[in-house]
């Protein structure tokens, strides 16, 4: 079993000290510090798929229809763009497909999953804004947006 505990208060320290101290001595148990560094993908998917699912409550397509609808139209030409390994694929395999067999396939076909954290703030930044023009307005969970995109906060003193 494996444990992790981000320290940012005293009380989270004596949290684990206590953990610590109930340890047994026996050398079973191995404890690591390492710095914390955000995961800004885990912030981009949950963005995600919170939007999804208002996009889908807007439209009412449900979400996992705007998943795939987003997918194919903000995030295959992104990739398409950046990896010509990938555009081969798409002229290979789905160019010749209807919208509609498009949008099933985008079950199958990685997009998000293989985007960039560079990308994945671009295919964000771009939903934003299609749903913005039909006069959708996404929530921001602000720590996850600023994340999710990318963008460093400064605290006014």
């Amino acid at each position: 079993m494996s444990e992790s505990y981000r320290i940012s208060s005293f009380d989270d320290l004596a949290r684990v000290f206590d953990l610590l101290r109930d340890m047994p001595n026996d050398g079973s148990k191995i404890v690591t510090i390492s710095d914390y560094s955000k995961d800004r993908s885990l912030a981009q998917n949950g963005l995600a798929f919170k939007w999804y699912t208002e996009l889908g409550k807007h439209t009412g397509n449900g979400k996992e229809y705007e998943r795939q609808r987003c997918k194919l139209t903000r995030g295959i030409p992104i990739l398409r763009r950046d990896d010509q390994e990938f555009n081969k694929y798409y002229k290979f395999s789905l160019i010749n497909l209807t919208y509609e067999q498009k949008l099933e396939a985008m079950e199958f076909v990685p997009v998000t999953r293989v985007m960039s954290t560079k990308q994945f703030a671009e295919y964000l930044d771009l939903i934003d804004k299609e749903a913005a023009h039909n006069g959708y307005l996404l929530t921001r969970p602000e720590d996850m947006y600023y994340e999710a995109l990318g963008i460093k906060q400064t605290n006014a003193p």
